[in-house]
């Protein structure tokens, strides 16, 4: 989800949903993005890096994408099924926006964070799909391990468009979660971790490492193991986010993932 900080869902008569998900569920109460843009965030959660070009929400391209190694590639190597999903994404590996401000053509690239790495669009191209795939892979004999989901822009809560208020995408994720935890992946031990990009900005400066006060964000752990869990209260961000997946897929760290000072998301064995 997108640009809201805690105190903007957690109790707000906007977002129910999500405000009953916190008392059910294990909640992080201590979680922060790194960044002020969305590009920022995704990039650090699927690398573990911080890059100073993607303060701009740049498209990919020359000057605007890396080689380094990523979550994704982490599990090609040890042979892990993973797929990305993405919200009205016109077609697999799109790396252009396609955003006219209404549901269903409101896809941004800037969420899209495995096409800034020419080495998956080159690899796994076929794997960073429209959403429309989500739900049925999730209820096949073969769903991924791993997967990414990224909302469209209406369905988001950032902001961005007029369609994307914090009402808008709690009612998304009100029948997009149940719908998730209704499926064989999840009956078989699946896990979801709700969290937000970036906090609303107040507080914030503009294209600086930011993991402090300002960018306080949600994030639960959903799972039939985290209902009724206790508040999680340690500190965590985006970089923690990634070592927990490591951790959880018995990975090597990358990069800032490796540092304890980023905390570790807590998830299910």
């Amino acid at each position: 989800m997108e640009n809201r900080s805690y105190s903007d869902v957690v109790g707000s008569p906007s977002a129910p949903f999500q405000t009953e998900l916190s008392k059910s569920y294990e909640t992080l109460t201590n979680y922060f993005g790194i960044g002020h843009y969305s590009l920022d965030n995704y990039l650090a959660i699927l690398s573990g890096r911080f890059y100073p070009w993607s303060t701009g929400d740049c498209t990919p391209g020359p000057s605007c994408q890396s080689l380094d190694p990523t979550l994704a590639t982490q599990m090609d190597n040890a042979h892990i099924p993973w797929d990305a999903y993405l919200g009205s994404m016109p077609h697999a590996c799109d790396q252009t926006n396609y955003d006219n401000g209404t549901p269903g053509h409101s896809y941004g690239v800037r969420h899209n964070p495995f096409v800034y790495f020419p080495s998956l669009v080159k690899n796994d191209c076929q794997k960073i799909q429209p959403s429309s795939q989500l739900l049925p892979d999730l209820n096949s004999s073969s769903a991924p391990d791993f997967v990414w989901f990224s909302p469209e822009i209406c369905h988001d809560g950032g902001g961005d468009e007029a369609c994307a208020s914090i009402a808008a995408g709690d009612a998304f994720l009100s029948n997009e979660i149940p719908a998730i935890q209704a499926t064989n992946w999840y009956a078989h031990g699946g896990v979801i971790v709700l969290t937000y990009d970036e906090g609303n900005g107040n507080g914030q400066g503009q294209g600086e490492y930011l993991g402090g006060n300002g960018n306080h964000v949600l994030t639960i752990v959903i799972s039939a193991t985290t209902k009724g869990k206790s508040d999680y209260s340690a500190y965590v961000n985006h970089f923690g986010l990634l070592a927990g997946l490591e951790k959880t897929y018995h990975l090597a760290c990358l990069a800032q993932a490796c540092s304890q000072s980023n905390g570790v998301l807590p998830l299910p064995s």
